[in-house]
């Protein structure tokens, strides 16, 4: 029988066999987290739809997602997609804090999930394609409804979920507030038909106000007074819901899902339109809020700024904050091997993109110039002399100097019927000289005119300034 007690074993050994268990240990813990894919929990992505559809349309999702941190590898990335039918417009539209932002969470904080029902779900997987540093995805979603209705999108991945939505109707409403009533002319969207007996509430900042059915016209006039709204429960100053048979009414129905007019006006410029790699540029913004009658000074906001490189590449990002103008600026520097093309700059509010604008990087510009030829009168004879005086500058004011010029005499085609004349075109070289004043400026001189309309043609070659 075998002693355990009585085996000894060197502290050698026992170090070298403790050793290769952490390894082992090591190895199994470490292939079994890199089994799972790390782009998965890092993919970014935004969701689209057209917003408005007749019946019969074909409804489709557009989906983009890049991934700057894959490193080139290519992947599958998979999606779990549910499509909702909003069952209460009145409850879900009305608790929208404005009509730029949709949110799934009402004003008062409540889910507004609860306000719709699930038609069908389903999982998607999409193949990453790769761009210059990065993998993305563009793609069209079908999404397999043809019931009338407003209905919602939702998109997850992991711990990331986003949200689009969509609306199935015949019928549209043309809207015109005034100072204190509001007029509704309901419609078919197709032939433009009006629609009477339709069924018709006004909300003002969130409050129903009051209600009613378009008349034969399909024209429904609500009389209100703002100050008589003291309870501001959103910032939608007017909105009109309502229901015809099986249709929606929704106004503004691409405000609530992403494709409103902004509620930011913002001009963003750069100190010049084109520059050469190795060089520094500078932008400026200014950033107005749209209010019901005027425009507020954005100040003390954050803002985030990116540049696109002509790739799609983002090459520039950095947050800023406004100042008492509402204005941001900022510089970036354009590298020795930077691809050549058309970048683009864009202004973030929360995510949210106010503004862009767009400036270009080449190594050449061909120069532009105006020529302005001035002859010393309009018309000749017989053997007049002719003088004309050439100026030529570049657009931005400076003088074209030391240009090569080729000056072109031709007959214009002219023809009298009455007296059945014509005159048939034909070019008469005049080998020309440079431009050598410092002006910008050349004389010629062309004797012996004959009788015939002419037109005059020069041709610039300039020399590069670089």
């Amino acid at each position: 029988m075998l002693n355990l007690n009585n085996i000894k074993m060197k502290p050698s050994i026992i170090i070298k066999a403790l050793s290769l268990f952490l390894f082992i240990a090591f190895f199994i813990v470490f292939s079994y987290n890199s089994s799972f894919p790390k782009e998965q929990e890092e993919i970014s992505y935004s969701i689209n739809t057209k917003t408005v559809y007749y019946p019969g349309d074909n409804v489709e999702m557009n989906l983009y997602s890049y991934n700057y941190s894959a490193k080139g590898k290519k992947t599958s990335i998979k999606l779990d997609i549910t499509v909702y039918r909003i069952k209460d417009i009145h409850n879900f539209f009305t608790k929208q804090n404005n009509l730029n932002n949709f949110d799934v969470l009402g004003t008062d904080s409540t889910n507004l999930l609860y306000s719709v029902e699930e038609e069908y779900s389903f999982s998607k997987e999409f193949k990453t394609r790769k761009g210059f540093d990065y993998l993305y995805i563009n793609e069209s979603v079908p999404i397999n409804i043809r019931n009338k209705g407003a209905y919602l999108i939702k998109v997850s991945s992991g711990k990331r979920v986003a949200y689009c939505g969509f609306i199935i109707t015949e019928l549209g409403v043309i809207k015109k507030t005034g100072s204190g009533a509001v007029l509704s002319f309901v419609v078919d969207r197709k032939s433009g038909k009006p629609v009477s007996n339709a069924d018709l509430s006004l909300y003002i900042y969130g409050n129903k106000i009051a209600g009613g059915k378009t008349d034969n016209e399909g024209i429904l006039v609500n009389e209100f007074n703002f100050l008589d709204v003291k309870d501001r429960k959103n910032n939608i100053s007017d909105l009109i819901l309502g229901y015809y048979n099986d249709d929606v009414i929704i106004s503004d129905p691409r405000a609530y899902f992403g494709f409103a007019e902004r509620k930011f006006m913002t001009y963003i410029f750069t100190n010049q339109p084109v520059y050469r790699t190795n060089s520094e540029v500078l932008f400026k913004g200014t950033v107005r809020l749209k209010n019901i009658n005027d425009y507020g000074i954005y100040a003390d906001k954050e803002i985030t700024v990116k540049i696109m490189d002509s790739r799609g590449s983002e090459v520039y990002k950095n947050n800023t904050f406004t100042n008492e103008n509402g204005s941001f600026d900022g510089s970036y520097f354009i590298p020795e091997d930077a691809p050549l093309g058309d970048y683009r700059l864009y202004a973030y509010d929360n995510n949210t993109s106010i503004g862009s604008c767009v400036f270009t990087v080449e190594q050449y510009k061909k120069p532009e110039y105006k020529v302005v030829v001035t002859a010393d009168k309009g018309q000749y004879y017989g053997d007049d002399v002719l003088k004309a005086v050439i100026e030529a500058k570049y657009f931005f004011g400076s003088p074209v100097v030391d240009a090569e010029v080729q000056n072109t005499f031709s007959e214009a085609l002219w023809s009298m019927p009455k007296w059945n004349m014509k005159f048939i075109k034909s070019d008469i070289i005049n080998p020309g000289g440079n431009i050598r004043n410092m002006h910008g400026g050349m004389k010629i001189i062309m004797p012996n005119i004959m009788p015939i309309i002419m037109t005059m043609q020069f041709l610039f070659i300039p020399t590069p300034e670089y």
